[in-house]
């Protein structure tokens, strides 16, 4: 089995993808801590705590 090396510039999509998932998850977080329903906002106000780095 033999792996392919990546196309030039695709190292910096994979390199860029963790911080990109961090954002579109704390994105979703906020927009949930918003919405109407009390239980998306609970998941919001959950997801949150998760992403966010804790206060010293």
């Amino acid at each position: 089995m033999t792996r392919e090396a990546p196309v030039s510039g695709q190292w910096s999509v994979l390199c860029a993808t963790p911080t990109r998932r961090h954002t579109e998850l704390f994105t979703t977080a906020i927009c949930q801590l918003g919405d109407d329903s009390a239980a998306l906002r609970l998941a919001g106000e959950h997801q949150y705590e998760l992403l966010t780095p804790p206060m010293a």
